[in-house]
C-alpha cells in the first residue's frame, strides 16, 4: 500500500493543531512542556528524515495516536484527564489510570518503531529474537524515561509533583515500565503480520506474493500468558485498596458551609472555610492536595486567595486545606468530659480514642 503525501500531510497537521490546541490554557504550563517534549523532538525529525528514510503508514498513524495520548495528558494532567477520572468513579478504581494507558502506548509505539528500524537497517530477521530485542529496547527507553522523571524531580521539587503523576503509588515506576514492556508485546503479536505487509510492499512494489507472516510459537504464547496474569492477579492495577467496584461517593463533592457553623477548626471559624472533597472542581487548592483527599471530608479557606497559599500575615493565614478526617460525619456529637467517650443524641455514649500523635506531627485537635 502506498502511503500517499496527502496521508502524511494530514497527519502532520492535526498533530499540529492537536499540539496547538492542548497548549491553550493547559492545567499546569510546565507540565504541560515536559509531557509534549517528546513531540517537539519528534516531529522535526521525521520531517527531516521522510525524504530519504520514510516509514510504514502504520507507523505514522501509530506516532500520530501516541501524540493524541501525550497532548491529552499534557493539558489535563494525567492525574486529572477526564477520561481517566471518569473510569475511575464508574469501575471504582484507585487513581486515575490515564497515565497507565500513557506508558501503555509509550512501549506499544515505540515497539513498532524499532522493529521496523531493526529489519531495515540490520541483519536481524523476523522471529523471536526480533520480539525479544524490540521489548527490551522498549524497556530500556522506558527505564531512561523513569530517571529523566527523576532528575527532573530534583531539579524542580514540588513543581514536577504533576508531571511524575505517581499519585501515591510507591510501585509507580515499577507498573510505568512493566506496561511498557506489555505494550510492546502486545504491539507485536497484533500488528506484526500488517506491519510485514507493509514492509513487504515497500521493498517489492511489483510483487504480488503474499508474505507469510513469521511464527513466534512459544514466545507468544508466553507473553500472551503474562499479560493475562497481570490483568487476572494484580487487583492494586484495577482496583482500590477497599476492593470497592464503583462504590458511590459518602459525601458530595460540593462545597457547603453549613456543617461548619458554629464551630472551629483550630484557631479559625469555622464559617471561614467551606466543606468539601478532593474532587471539587471550582476550588483553587493544589490539585496535588486535592487528589491526596479526593475521597475523604476537607476544609479549604472561604476567601480564593488563601486556597492556593497565598494571603498576608503569617498569623492570620488560614491553612489552604485541613483534612476533617473519615468522609462519614457524625452529627451533633460532643466530647465527654473525661475525652474518651462521644455524646450522640439522645444522651447515647459511645467510646472513644484518639490514636496516638506521632513526634513529628504538627497537627492538633480541638479540645
Amino acid at each position: 500500500m502506498k502511503f500517499h503525501v496527502t496521508e502524511r500531510r494530514v497527519l502532520l497537521t492535526a498533530v499540529l493543531i492537536g499540539l496547538t490546541a492542548s497548549g491553550i490554557h493547559p492545567k499546569d504550563h510546565l507540565t504541560w512542556l515536559l509531557e509534549v517534549l517528546p513531540i517537539l523532538i519528534g516531529v522535526p525529525i521525521l520531517v527531516r528524515t521522510y525524504a530519504r528514510f520514510p516509514l510504514t503508514p502504520l507507523v505514522y498513524r501509530l506516532l500520530a495516536g501516541h501524540a493524541v495520548v501525550l497532548m491529552v495528558g499534557a493539558h489535563y494532567t494525567y492525574a486529572e484527564v477526564p477520561l481517566g477520572r471518569w473510569g475511575q468513579d464508574a469501575f471504582g478504581l484507585a487513581r486515575n489510570h490515564y497515565d497507565r494507558l500513557g506508558h501503555f502506548a509509550q512501549g506499544f509505539v515505540p515497539a513498532m518503531v524499532m522493529r521496523e528500524l531493526l529489519l531495515r537497517t540490520s541483519p536481524l530477521q523476523r522471529g523471536s529474537w526480533l520480539l525479544f530485542l524490540v521489548c527490551s529496547v522498549c524497556l530500556a527507553f522506558s527505564a531512561l524515561y523513569e530517571l529523566f522523571e527523576w532528575s527532573t524531580a530534583l531539579m524542580l521539587g514540588q513543581s514536577a509533583t504533576a508531571f511524575l503523576a505517581t499519585q501515591g503509588d510507591e510501585w509507580d515506576t515499577q507498573w510505568d515500565m512493566f506496561l511498557a514492556v506489555i505494550g510492546s508485546i502486545t504491539a507485536q503479536l497484533i500488528l506484526a503480520p500488517l506491519h510485514d505487509r507493509q514492509l513487504h510492499n515497500r521493498e517489492h512494489p511489483q510483487n504480488d506474493t503474499p508474505l507469510r507472516p513469521p511464527s513466534h510459537g512459544i514466545t507468544a504464547s508466553c507473553a500472551a500468558a503474562m499479560i493475562t496474569a497481570t490483568l487476572l492477579l494484580s487487583p492494586s492495577f484495577a482496583w482500590s485498596a477497599d476492593g470497592r467496584t464503583g462504590a458511590p461517593d459518602p459525601i458530595d463533592h460540593h462545597v457547603g458551609t453549613q456543617a461548619l457553623q458554629g464551630e472551629h477548626i483550630g484557631l479559625f471559624f469555622g464559617s471561614s472555610f467551606l466543606l468539601t472533597t478532593g474532587r471539587c472542581d471550582t476550588c483553587q487548592t493544589p490539585p496535588q492536595a486535592q487528589w491526596y483527599f479526593s475521597d475523604d471530608a476537607i476544609a479549604i479557606p472561604a476567601d480564593p486567595k488563601f486556597q492556593e497559599g497565598q494571603g498576608q500575615g503569617a498569623d492570620t493565614r488560614p491553612p489552604f486545606l485541613v483534612w476533617l478526617g473519615d468522609p462519614e460525619l457524625i452529627a451533633h456529637a460532643v466530647m465527654s468530659d473525661d475525652h474518651a467517650h462521644l455524646e450522640l443524641p439522645p444522651g447515647t455514649l459511645t467510646p472513644f480514642r484518639l490514636t496516638p500523635k506521632l513526634a513529628t506531627n504538627q497537627s492538633y485537635f480541638n479540645e
